[in-house]
C-alpha cells in the first residue's frame, strides 16, 4: 500500500515507544541512529530555512552527526527499529527535490523527538556498546533541536508535504478493489509530479484513467442527483483533452511491449473501476450492496478529489514538452498562423511537419484546465439550502447583541478609563488616511 513520512514518523514513534517499555531493544536502537542521523544530516544541508548556514541547519546537522557517531553500523537483522529509521531515509530520498525550506523543518523537528527517545532506549543497556557520552550529546542535541522547534514551529501548510502519499512498488497489486483505486491513483500523482517527463502516449493513458474515474464516480449516484451530471460532464471534459491532443506526436503513439511506470498505474485504474462497473458494483447508499461497496464509493470519492493536483501536474509536463523538440505536428492539424502558411499548404506532406511550442499546446492545457474544473466537486445543494435557511433565521433573531454593540459604540456612552476618545481612534477603512498618518 501507498505511504507517506507522516506514515512512517508514526510507525516508527509507536515503535519507539514499544522498545521504551520492553527489554533488549538496546542494540536495535543504536543501530537505528544511523539512517535517521544521516537523514538529518541531508535535511540540514539541503537547507531548514531562509539564512545560509543558520542556526537551524547548525543544530540539526549537529543532531545528525550526533546520531552517526553514536550509532551501531552492525547489521540490523530483522529488527523493526532499524529497519523502519532506513525506509524513512530512502523515503525522505525520494521527496528530496519537493519539500521546502519549511517542509524539511517540520521533518527534522519530528525526527529529533524520535532520535533523542533512541539514544535514551539505547543508553539503557546494562553493558553499552556505545561510550555514554555519544548518547549524551544525542540527548542534547534532540532537546536543542526541540526547544527551537518550539519556539519556531512549523505551520499546517509547512507539514502537508509530509502527508503526501507514495506507492509501493509495481509487483503483486492488493486484493481489495478499493486498495487498488487508490494504490493506482497515488501512483499516478507521484509519477506525474514535477520533475518527470511524461510522453504525449502516456499523458493519453492518464487522461484516460482519468476519464473513466469520472464515470465510475457518476455511478455512485442516481441519475437525478446533481453529482451524477456533474461527475458526467467531466469524463467528457477528460475525452476532450484526448481529442486536444491527438494532433501530437513524439514517437510513442504506438504499441509498446514496456510499459512505463505512470501506464502501468493508469491501466491498473482504468482496469479495476471497468471491472467493477461491469459486475454491477454501483452504490451502497439503498444498503443492498454486497460488502465493500462503501470502502469502494469512499476510494472513488478520494480518488477524484486528487484529480485537481493530477490535472495541474499533467499542464505542467505538457507545457514542458517544446523544450525537447521532439513533440511535431502537422502544420494543417494546428490554428494557423502567419509565419507557417507554407507549412499549411504543405498538408500531409513532411514539409508540413513543424516543432510545436507553447502556443500550440495552449489548447490542448486549456483542455485540462477545463476537465480539472469540471472534475471539482460540487457542494451539496440541500446542504447549502440548509446552511442559508440557518443564515436567515439567525438574521430573524432578536438584535439585542448589537443593540449593546451599537450601545458602546454611541457618543453618549462613557469611555472606559485611560480609552481614547471616539473622534481620536483610528480612522476607518472608507475613511480616507491624510499623508503621515499610520493605520
Amino acid at each position: 500500500m501507498a505511504t507517506s513520512l507522516r506514515s512512517l514518523l508514526d510507525a516508527l514513534d509507536e515503535e519507539v515507544t514499544r522498545a521504551e517499555s520492553a527489554p533488549n531493544n538496546e542494540a536495535g536502537a543504536a543501530q537505528a541512529l544511523g539512517p535517521l542521523g544521516r537523514t538529518l544530516q541531508r535535511l540540514a544541508n539541503d537547507g531548514l530555512s531562509d539564512e545560509i548556514g543558520g542556526y537551524r541547519e547548525r543544530f540539526v546537522q549537529e543532531l545528525g552527526t550526533a546520531c552517526v557517531v553514536a550509532s551501531d553500523p552492525s547489521d540490523a537483522g530483522e529488527d523493526r527499529l532499524p529497519l523502519l529509521s532506513g525506509v524513512l531515509a530512502d523515503t525522505t530520498d525520494i521527496l528530496r527535490f519537493e519539500l521546502g525550506g519549511a517542509s524539511r523543518w517540520a521533518a527534522a523537528v519530528e525526527m529529533a523527538t524520535i532520535a533523542r527517545r533512541l539514544g535514551e532506549v539505547a543508553s539503557n543497556a546494562d553493558a553499552p556498546k556505545l561510550p555514554s557520552s555519544a548518547l549524551e550529546h544525542v540527548r542534547r542535541a534532540g532537546i536543542l533541536v526541540e526547544r527551537t522547534g518550539a519556539i519556531e514551529p512549523p505551520s499546517a501548510s509547512d507539514a502537508r508535504p509530509l502527508d503526501r502519499a507514495i506507492p509501493s512498488p509495481l509487483r503483486q497489486p492488493p486484493q481489495q478493489p478499493a486498495d487498488r483505486i487508490t494504490e493506482a491513483m497515488t501512483g499516478l500523482v507521484h509519477y506525474t509530479r514535477p520533475g518527470a517527463q511524461l510522453a504525449v502516449a502516456e499523458v493519453l493513458a492518464v487522461g484516460l484513467a482519468a476519464e473513466t474515474l469520472c464515470a465510475s464516480a457518476a455511478t455512485l449516484h442516481s441519475p437525478n442527483h446533481p453529482q451524477f451530471e456533474a461527475m458526467t460532464s467531466a469524463g467528457q471534459a477528460w475525452r476532450r483533452v484526448g481529442v486536444a491532443l491527438q494532433p501530437f506526436n513524439d514517437g510513442s503513439r504506438h504499441r509498446h511491449d514496456d510499459l512505463s511506470t505512470a501506464v502501468a498505474w493508469a491501466i491498473q485504474l482504468h482496469e479495476t473501476l471497468r471491472q467493477e462497473r461491469a459486475t454491477g458494483v454501483q452504490t451502497a447508499q439503498d444498503g443492498n450492496g454486497p460488502k465493500g461497496e462503501e470502502d469502494l464509493s469512499a476510494a472513488v470519492s478520494a480518488c477524484v478529489a486528487q484529480l485537481p493536483e493530477l490535472g495541474d501536474n499533467l499542464c505542467r509536463l505538457i507545457q514542458e514538452w517544446p523544450r525537447g523538440g521532439r513533440v511535431l505536428a502537422y502544420a494543417q492539424q494546428l490554428p494557423p498562423r502567419e509565419h507557417r502558411v507554407r507549412e499549411q499548404l504543405a498538408g500531409r506532406k513532411p514539409t508540413g511537419l513543424i516543432h510545436v511550442d507553447l502556443a500550440d499546446l495552449r489548447p490542448a492545457v486549456n483542455a485540462v484546465r477545463s476537465a480539472v474544473a469540471e472534475s471539482v466537486p460540487r457542494p451539496d445543494l440541500a446542504a447549502t439550502e440548509e446552511v442559508a435557511s440557518m443564515g436567515r433565521a439567525a438574521d430573524d433573531r432578536p438584535a439585542m447583541s448589537r443593540q449593546r454593540l451599537s450601545h458602546w459604540r454611541s457618543p453618549d456612552h462613557e469611555h472606559p478609563a485611560g480609552a481614547p476618545p471616539t473622534d481620536q481612534r483610528l480612522p476607518a477603512a472608507s475613511q480616507p488616511v491624510e499623508p503621515g498618518h499610520r493605520r
